[in-house]
């Protein structure tokens, strides 16, 4: 590498070309630093603005993670029967999204499944009739819950221009959904009955 940048220095020094260049180093060193200014500028912007998107994806999964978290926790609270309808309501959304949806939003599209899976997990928490007087504030909390997992934002995360969510990111915030609901034990159990 070396021998190469002593060879194109002999064969400009020996021409006409470096005898111009030589009374405009100093505009030309001044425009290099220009240029690589701005391109350092651009170059953290897109950086602060993809992290940005991770970050934004990371709280949307989280803040998924929680609501899915407090139906089956509320969930307990119910009959036997309603509490087994919402989790496996639960545990085949979060099967869904975990097997189809993230890849699909890092190519950029929707995936109809999870999104059926998720209007069945709604409707399995609404229709939910409560057996005793007691339940009735437990039903109507996870309703308020179900309105809380918003699922709107992630599609308009994903039709970013600069880079569609990758699912080696998303995996990442997907563990974590897996960690707090401990769903894989979970559907395996639903698996088998």
């Amino acid at each position: 590498m070396l021998a190469v940048a002593v060879a194109v220095y002999s064969l400009l020094h020996g021409t006409d070309l470096y005898r111009i260049m030589d009374r405009e180093a100093e505009g030309l060193n001044t425009l290099i630093l220009l240029i690589g200014d701005i391109y350092a500028v651009m170059f953290a912007f897109v950086i602060f603005v993809i992290w940005g998107q991770f970050t934004d994806v990371e709280n949307f999964v989280a803040r998924e993670c929680n609501s899915l978290s407090d139906l089956l926790r509320f969930g307990g609270y119910l009959n036997p029967d309603a509490n087994r309808t919402i989790r496996r309501a639960v545990a085949e959304y979060l099967h869904s999204a975990l097997k189809r949806e993230w890849d699909a939003l890092g190519e950029r599209r929707r995936d109809k499944q999870t999104e059926k899976c998720f209007s069945e997990l709604v409707d399995a928490v609404v229709t939910i009739t409560p057996a005793s007087a007691a339940e009735g504030p437990i039903h109507a909390r996870l309703i308020d819950i179900v309105r809380r997992a918003v699922r709107i934002p992630m599609m308009s995360i994903s039709h970013s221009d600069l880079m569609p969510i990758r699912t080696e990111r998303s995996d990442a915030g997907l563990s974590q959904c897996e960690i707090v609901i401990d769903i894989r034990q979970e559907f395996c159990v639903f698996s088998l009955s």
